[in-house]
């Protein structure tokens, strides 16, 4: 199933979260850091649910095993790229809380894992 506008779900996903309604109420930024982690950690384990589901038996036929190895590197070439765009984020971001830096991380995984259900 491809989302209409997955891009559109997940920015709407983020203002619908308890970490950031929690927030809004008593701007505890403790909190929701602590809320954002679990979200991270959530969506991180679907996703390394979703890959070893492919990797195991989501590919077949002769080719299989090159599958696998290039599935293994564009993940791979994957983590540097999130890791290098919310990087930049927390640089752009100067002073602003790491939160930002947090939900690009869990925006990049859940957007993986959407690509990688799809496969």
């Amino acid at each position: 199933m491809i989302l209409a506008d997955p891009i559109k779900d997940i920015n709407t996903s983020f203002s619908d979260t308890p970490c950031h309604k929690q927030y809004e109420k008593d701007g505890n930024q403790d909190s929701y850091w602590s809320c954002a982690e679990n979200l991270l950690q959530q969506a991180d384990k679907e996703l390394n649910k979703t890959y070893q589901r492919l990797m195991k038996n989501g590919f077949d036929g002769p080719h299989a095993k090159d599958s696998r190895n290039a599935l293994k590197h564009s993940q791979r070439a994957w983590i540097k790229f999130r890791n290098a765009d919310c990087d930049r984020i927390g640089v752009v971001a100067r002073g602003i809380s790491n939160v930002d830096v947090m939900f690009c991380n869990i925006y990049h995984t859940k957007l993986r894992t959407i690509q990688l259900n799809n496969y």
